[in-house]
């Protein structure tokens, strides 16, 4: 087939897992702070900055669950500034005390080659294993997905892989209901081909909140399949569900969902664009190509009466290469204008800084392959309009009047460092993977007013108010 943990293996298997237990276990470190009395301390004082004094007393003293907890508090920043280097090193003691929590947590550590550890797929494995034979179902799920893919020196073995994900579903771990799910769906393992038994498993991990578990369960009602009747309705529900919690590929059949209008909706190119651009900028390569398509099949010369706020700078910039190619220049000017303020727009709304370049080189893109003669006759309408305060104040007025852009700025973000970094696995400083790109809060109005100014930088022509 976006909780704030930054080092797991799988981050759709673990992304979820840590914004459950960041509740639990800031609930579990209150508690230990009113019921537990500080011991002798049998090893040097760790710094608190803020931490429970007696939590961190018990861990000092050797106590594997307290060990686990201020693992937790520095990995997640809670009464300490975030440390993953400091998490490392308490999860490896706790690990070594005996909580199976912190063997899986090690283990990941390992695998992604993160809290000062070496990228090391043996010692994954070995944690995993000592995990899952202590009883984690997280760590049974791992070591599944570790046989799966043939890891840390293990062979693949897909036997091993079923046999680990039905141990984890077994258990109620969410994410080896939906691996062993798709073990059915393709008949794995060992497994038989069944539909029924992939449903009943995406559906359980569907409900206990698994996000790629509700796009499996949308896909089998949108197909028809394991004794579902063909709903596009329930397809639809569950798509939104998936999409709504930060699965990518949901986001991209909710955003076909759109375009098609199936599942009851009324085709709507804005939403499709939308929820497609989403998963794109999380990595989902169909949902790129798609909006390239749709980018591709709306070139043209288009009238000011055409124009909405769904039209990226991209499409813009085409539209108004076909106009002069047309010799129909002031429509042109006014998509190459519109173009020009939107771009400015979402400068002004996406974070990443690196990616704002790419205003400059789109007008290239369409405009270098003109007929030179009607690129010149194209300049000199922009040299008329712009020695002319009348006409100039007009084509201010018309860029304001337009709403500012409805659309998902993929074009921009995507040529951004923070988007090559997540697309590498690579998280640079201050740009994770789940993070929104957008600036928020974000006053649009303001900023259209701001970015029609800045671009057209228009003037105030004597008695017009402006």
């Amino acid at each position: 087939m976006l909780s704030w943990c930054v080092f797991r293996g799988d981050m759709q298997r673990h992304r979820k897992q840590f914004a459950n237990t960041l509740i639990l276990a800031t609930a579990l470190i209150a508690a230990a702070a009113s019921t537990l009395l500080t011991p002798p301390l049998a090893r040097p004082q760790a710094p608190s900055q803020g931490m429970d004094p007696q939590l961190l007393a018990r861990a000092n003293a050797g106590d594997a669950n307290s060990q686990y907890l201020v693992a937790f508090a520095y990995q997640n920043g809670v009464g300490v500034p975030k440390d993953l280097a400091q998490a490392a090193k308490w999860y490896r003691k706790a690990a070594e005390a005996g909580n199976r929590r912190s063997m899986e947590i090690l283990g990941t550590l390992y695998e992604r080659g993160l809290g000062g550890l070496p990228k090391d797929d043996v010692q994954a494995v070995n944690w995993y294993r000592k995990a899952a034979e202590a009883g984690d179902a997280f760590g049974m799920n791992s070591l599944g997905s570790t046989y799966e893919h043939g890891q840390g020196g293990l062979p693949k073995d897909d036997a091993q892989a079923a046999d680990w994900f039905r141990k984890a579903a077994e258990a109620g771990n969410k994410f080896g209901m939906n691996s062993l799910g798709i073990m059915y769906e393709y008949g794995r393992g060992g497994l038989p081909k069944d539909d029924a038994q992939a449903v009943e498993w995406f559906r359980k991990a569907a409900e206990f909140g698994d996000a790629s578990g509700m796009r499996n369960l949308g896909i089998m009602y949108a197909a028809g399949r394991g004794g579902l009747a063909k709903d596009d309705v329930q397809a639809l529900s569950w798509f939104r569900k998936a999409a709504e919690a930060g699965d990518a590929s949901g986001m991209r059949m909710l955003g076909i969902m759109y375009l098609t209008g199936q599942g009851g909706l009324t085709q709507d190119k804005a939403q499709a664009v939308s929820w497609l651009g989403q998963a794109a900028q999380r990595g989902d390569a169909i949902a790129k190509k798609a909006l390239e398509q749709l980018e591709q099949a709306s070139v043209g010369c288009i009238g000011r009466d055409k124009v909405n706020s769904q039209l990226t700078p991209v499409e813009l910039y085409k539209d108004a290469a076909s106009c002069i190619d047309q010799q129909k220049y002031d429509d042109g000017l006014f998509l190459f204008s519109l173009a020009g303020a939107y771009g400015r727009f979402d400068i002004l709304r996406v974070k990443d800084a690196t990616a704002h370049g790419v205003v400059g080189f789109l007008p290239g893109m369409f405009f270098n392959q003109l007929d030179k003669a009607k690129v010149a006759a194209f300049q000199d309408r922009v040299k008329q309009m712009n020695g002319n305060d009348a006409l100039k104040a007009k084509y201010c007025s018309d860029l304001e009047s337009m709403s500012p852009p409805g659309y998902f700025p993929t074009y921009m973000i995507s040529h951004g460092m923070a988007a090559y970094g997540n697309a590498m696995g690579v998280a640079l400083a201050g740009a994770n993977p789940g993070d929104n790109p957008l600036v928020s809060p974000f006053e649009a109005a303001k900023a259209w007013k701001q970015a029609v100014d800045d671009y057209s930088q228009c003037k105030k022509p004597e008695g017009t108010g402006r």
